[in-house]
């Protein structure tokens, strides 16, 4: 299984990457006293920056001074409230949401991991409206993976996959495929993208036909369906008359009739040739009305 596989090269990527061999588990246990209960302070971000278990000068600067009043952990920290809490305080402390998510990952790595540009690219995370947003976006969906792949992966689990998957693709090419091909990673994908581009979509035509055209790369049944729904909400809105004033002949109108049923019952099927013609056509249709 993909996930177990990239978890398991880790090693491989991180000394590959970095030149010598990361122990990220001996981080952990030298800040493992604070999920007794204690605070987060100067001493713990310390033991993180100097520790000779792992190269954290190699990415990030020495914070550690900027903890002078240590953080209380929330108790709960099962709670999204409590987690965003306990984030926005370090985050107003340290000013450097990459930090705040290496000290996370390695005091609690059953729910945090560290934000890294390979691993949000990979899962094409959303943009979010503040630093903290992003994170604990960026959290919960290492999470739903994590719940999703059943193995009792922690988020920092899924983190070192996921990091070790960016970083080996292109030589793992079998193991990416299968990744790639995952049902439930590929929805995971697909729905931060849509996300990202929905927070700007309005439901009118004209972000339809968009979307149908952005869409003709991938699936062009799909795109040639939303097409029909396009044109069906002009044929409801504009009579023939005014389709006649714009030179549009009745012929023309029982054409794309017949594509939008084909496209919406495949009875036959377009094939992507017709879908793409059809896409094309409905948008310079609502082009010209438009102008009009």
């Amino acid at each position: 299984m993909w996930v177990r596989e990239f978890h398991g090269l880790f090693p491989e990527a991180a000394e590959r990457y970095t030149g010598r061999r990361q122990d990220l588990s001996a981080v952990e246990r030298e800040v493992a006293h604070v999920r007794a209960g204690g605070p987060l302070n100067v001493e713990i971000l310390q033991a993180i920056e100097e520790s000779p278990a792992w190269d954290y000068p190699r990415w990030w600067p020495r914070l550690s001074a900027s903890l002078r009043e240590p953080v209380q952990v929330p108790s709960n920290l099962s709670s999204p409230g409590a987690r965003r809490e306990l984030v926005n305080q370090l985050h107003e402390r340290l000013q450097h949401i990459e930090i705040v998510s290496v000290v996370l990952r390695f005091v609690f790595p059953q729910g945090f991991g560290i934000i890294s540009p390979p691993v949000t690219h990979l899962i094409a995370l959303p943009p979010e409206p503040d630093h903290t947003a992003y994170f604990l976006k960026y959290i919960s969906v290492l999470k739903a993976l994590g719940e999703h792949y059943e193995g009792g992966w922690g988020v920092a689990d899924i983190d070192m996959a996921l990091w070790s998957a960016a970083h080996l693709q292109t030589e793992y090419v079998a193991l990416a495929t299968e990744m790639y091909q995952d049902g439930f990673f590929q929805q995971t994908r697909l729905a931060n993208l849509l996300a990202g581009v929905g927070k700007y979509y309005r439901q009118a035509e004209d972000q339809r036909i968009l979307l149908a055209r952005a869409m003709l790369g991938m699936d062009f049944k799909v795109a040639a369906a939303i097409t029909g729904k396009v044109y069906d909400a002009l044929r409801k809105d504009v009579n023939a008359d005014e389709f006649a004033r714009m030179g549009i002949a009745r012929g023309k109108l029982n054409d794309w009739r017949k594509q939008r049923n084909r496209a919406m019952h495949e009875n036959p099927a377009l094939s992507k040739r017709e879908a793409t013609e059809f896409v094309h056509d409905i948008a310079d249709l609502l082009h010209r009305l438009e102008s009009a």
